[in-house]
């Protein structure tokens, strides 16, 4: 297929930029880096990715995980969570936040992460933490099944209630399979026993925020917070699912008492909301010098 074969393209082309910008960046000093906040995004922590992390690459092996901790706290320190959002955060510091609510998050990443002191936030979906289906993973699934590129647009409650509506037990116990394991609440509950840890809203189920109408996002955003209010480190934060929203609907989540929504590519404000972009760690992020290119790329964008 043609489109997999551009995606392969691509991702070698974006990694040869990232050498050369990471190289560059370096060099020149790495201008940004003392005066700024910094946020990572990881999601799925494992050597065994199911299909969904695979193909979309939002995992780490292990190991690779251990790096990518070790290079960011070579640059950076961590800010303690209270401040951020505030002045204080802004300065030379880096905030760890996981989405999706990975099973691997509890087994593998937070105890290395409060062994090294690292606070982090978690984003999760509370309808998949009780045995719901990923709308991005059955998006996946139906795109592959056609033969076509996936387009997240799709993952929507129209779509996904007309699409598993007409899929065989077969198909939908093979989506299942195809992503997670993802923490069940109870195992959430058992994860606030650690230091250091917040949790937050990243809706209800995995949708596409700009394909939600205002009554869908209003009753994404409130149904998940209500489920999130039972865990007792539970924060207003909020993370957009891919990483976009547009204006329009960040106004309308922080209208619904959100002072800090994680989304987009550039620092913004609207009056006390706070919005902040993240850098995507996976896989890709292979050596110091791509995660150096990948945070210019990130200071560049947030400038320009």
């Amino acid at each position: 297929m043609i489109w997999l074969y551009m995606v392969k393209i691509r991702t070698i082309l974006v990694r040869f930029t990232k050498i050369i910008l990471g190289a560059i960046y370096v060099v020149i000093g790495k201008p940004g880096l003392k005066k700024e906040l910094t946020v990572f995004v990881f999601h799925d922590v494992t050597n065994k990715p199911r299909q969904h992390s695979l193909l979309s690459k939002t995992y780490c092996s292990e190991n690779l995980f251990r790096s990518q901790i070790k290079w960011i706290k070579a640059e950076f320190k961590f800010i303690p969570l209270e401040v951020l959002g505030t002045n204080e955060a802004s300065q030379k510091g880096a905030v760890i936040t996981f989405d999706d609510g990975y099973q691997s998050v509890s087994t593998y990443a937070a105890p290395i992460l409060v062994k090294e002191g690292v606070p982090f936030i978690c984003f999760l979906n509370p309808d998949v933490a009780q045995g719901a289906i990923n709308s991005s993973t059955l998006v996946d699934f139906i795109s592959n099944k056609q033969g076509k590129a996936t387009n997240w647009g799709d993952s929507n409650p129209k779509f996904v209630e007309r699409e598993l509506a007409e899929l065989e037990p077969a198909e939908l116990k093979q989506i299942q399979l195809n992503s997670g394991p993802y923490m069940s609440i109870e195992e959430i509950k058992r994860l606030e026993q650690f230091k250091n840890i917040r949790i937050g809203n990243h809706l209800s189920n995995h949708w596409y925020v700009n394909s939600l109408s205002a009554s869908e996002l209003t009753a994404a955003v409130s149904k998940s917070q209500f489920l999130l209010k039972t865990l007792s480190s539970n924060k207003d934060w909020f993370a957009t699912p891919h990483g976009q929203a547009d204006k329009i609907k960040l106004q309308m989540i922080a209208g619904l008492g959100y002072r800090i929504i994680f989304s987009g590519k550039k620092n913004e404000r609207f009056d006390e909301c706070a919005i902040i972009p993240r850098i995507d760690m996976n896989t890709t992020i292979n050596s110091k010098l791509i995660l150096m290119g990948s945070i210019f790329i990130a200071k560049l964008r947030d400038h320009f």
